[in-house]
C-alpha cells in the first residue's frame, strides 16, 4: 500500500516550508520526513478504502479494511504525539 501511495506524497520542498527552528535541526528533519511519508501512505489507504466502498455492496473492501486503516491512523497519531509534532 505504501508503494501505491507514493504518487500522493507532498510536493518536493514541503519540508522547506517548515519553520526555521525545525528546518535547521538535522536530527528532527528525518523524523518529520518519515511522518510525511507515513501520512501520504495513510492518505492512500483512505482513498483506496473509500474507492472500494463506493463500488457498492460487491466492492473489493473487506470487513476488516476500515479497522486496518483505523489502527494505522491510531498508531501514527500516537507516534506523532510522542515525538511532539
Amino acid at each position: 500500500m505504501i508503494v501505491k501511495s507514493r504518487s500522493l506524497a507532498l510536493p518536493p520542498g514541503a519540508l522547506a516550508r517548515l519553520p526555521r527552528s525545525i528546518r535547521g535541526v538535522g536530527v528532527i528533519a528525518p523524523d518529520v520526513a518519515a511522518f510525511e511519508t507515513e501520512i501520504a501512505a495513510l492518505r492512500g489507504m483512505c482513498r483506496s478504502l473509500v474507492s472500494a466502498h463506493s463500488d457498492g455492496p460487491g466492492g473489493s473492501a473487506g470487513p476488516t479494511d476500515a479497522s486496518v486503516v483505523k489502527l494505522y491512523y491510531s498508531e501514527l497519531l500516537q507516534r506523532m504525539m510522542d515525538f511532539g509534532v
